[in-house]
């Protein structure tokens, strides 16, 4: 894993794939929501994406549960939380970290993008999450906005 100060979003060109970090909950409508931190900008850039991924997590009838991981072209649904408005779980972020460290190894001469996971509107400590991230191969950089302390 390559820690990076920086936005994800400057380097979406020189990227195989864009984590965008995100929940299960579903609009009436039956998108995603994607209201805020990473996912909100994600949706500014793509205004397909609560649509592509709630209809993924509709069909797998797990609105509200865990999925981990989703693709969507050059995105992926990184999961942090069950529902939007609570703090994210340390035991989920673990998981899809798990997922995504089997992803990244087999495709190990793509490259993938991830915001620092589940610390910003999250409420988890970034020394919780690092210990894991640490396990990711080196096709994957993690980005942070803010110095970690």
């Amino acid at each position: 894993m390559i820690l990076k100060k920086g936005n994800i979003f400057d380097d979406f060109e020189e990227l195989d794939f864009v984590g965008i970090t995100t929940n299960s909950i579903l609009t009436k409508g039956g998108a995603l929501v994607m209201g805020a931190g990473v996912a909100k900008t994600a949706k500014e850039y793509c205004s397909s994406l609560p649509v592509l991924f709630g209809s993924q997590i509709k069909a797998k009838e797990i609105e509200g549960g865990f999925y981990g991981l989703l693709v969507q072209g050059k995105y992926f649904a990184f999961q942090t939380k069950r529902h939007w408005k609570y703090n994210s779980s340390l035991s989920d972020v673990i998981q899809s970290i798990n997922m995504l460290k089997r992803v990244s190894t087999k495709y190990s001469s793509k490259k993938f993008g991830l915001p620092f996971p589940a610390i910003n509107n999250g409420g988890l400590n970034w020394m919780d999450i690092i210990v894991q991230l640490e396990e990711l191969p080196d096709n994957v950089t993690v980005y942070h906005l803010e110095d970690l302390k």
